[in-house]
């Protein structure tokens, strides 16, 4: 009976679009379409209300989509992505899940029992973002907030957008050296300091030749040295470094670590 018949033909449906055939839909197609499906539990999203005390309903969107545009390199960004999914390991779980340790926060020496603290309350970190808030106001008046620290900047143009780089890369670096053992604030704050410049640098110097070896390095002018708050670029083609990084060595060598 089914003898010439056609065979069937699935379709995914998707809202707004016509209809797409399984079998010319890529894996990424199926996978989104599925995965879209899927209820997740968000517990970040309340948990972020509770810390900065105001509410972020609707906001969410924006959110992801300000880190995912930054600019900020793929580690910077998956850095940053775990620290407001608050999906990372802390002192103080160590202490209470495993019984390693006593909960104190390796860089200030405070006992912290919140995630977020590594976020917005350490005291290493708020001097860091001290330290980065000059450069930060050149690109936008408005001052550092906890909000900021937390979530980034919400807000459009090339500026707010390397704002919310530099944030996200001197984050990175704190996640990457939080287990460090100091104890000691002004420490903790010279070392991820000197490691947060020499990680930026090192991929602007990266970028730089990328757009060098390419299509030349005007790209690269627009994108990272926004009026000229992390450098200028010369007649020549160089680069010549603002007060930030001028003084930070970076090896062309070192980009291939």
């Amino acid at each position: 009976e089914v003898e010439g018949a056609d065979a069937p033909t699935f379709v995914l449906i998707r809202a707004g679009d016509a209809d797409l055939k399984l079998s010319a839909a890529s894996f990424k197609e199926v996978y989104t379409q599925f995965r879209s499906l899927a209820k997740v539990k968000r517990h970040y999203e309340a948990k972020w209300e509770n810390a900065l005390n105001i509410p972020l309903g609707g906001q969410w969107k924006d959110i992801w989509e300000t880190l995912h545009h930054s600019g900020a390199s793929l580690a910077a960004r998956s850095a940053v992505w775990r620290q407001i999914g608050l999906n990372f390991w802390t002192c103080y779980m160590d202490h209470a899940y495993i019984r390693r340790g006593d909960g104190i926060c390796e860089m200030c020496g405070v006992f912290a029992r919140q995630r977020w603290h590594t976020v917005i309350e350490c005291q290493v970190v708020l001097d860091l973002w001290d330290k980065l808030s000059a450069t930060l106001v050149r690109l936008d008046n408005r001052a550092v907030t906890v909000r900021e620290m937390a979530l980034g900047l919400i807000g459009k143009g090339d500026r707010i957008r390397l704002r919310n780089r530099l944030g996200y890369t001197l984050r990175s670096a704190v996640l990457g050296m939080r287990w460090i053992g100091w104890r000691n604030v002004e420490k903790a704050v010279a070392s991820i300091w000197a490691a947060f410049l020499v990680q930026l640098k090192r991929e602007l110097v990266g970028e730089y030749w990328v757009g060098r070896l390419g299509m030349g390095p005007a790209n690269f002018g627009r994108s990272a040295l926004i009026g000229g708050v992390l450098g200028e670029l010369r007649p020549d083609g160089g680069v010549e470094w603002g007060p930030l990084l001028a003084e930070v060595r970076v090896g062309y060598w070192e980009l291939y670590r």
